[in-house]
């Protein structure tokens, strides 16, 4: 059962960071001409 809520929790780890990526290349896809903005925002991030 540990192992099977370990495996789990990192798929879901794996999933958000995806979301997250996804999402964050497309910001700065979609605002591309505010590149301080975005790298401001991938500090707060990290």
């Amino acid at each position: 059962m540990i192992e099977n809520l370990n495996d789990f929790i990192s798929l879901v780890v794996i999933a958000a960071v995806t979301l997250l990526s996804l999402v964050a290349s497309i910001r700065v896809f979609m605002t591309s001409d505010k590149k301080d903005d975005d790298e401001e925002f991938f500090r707060e991030i990290l």
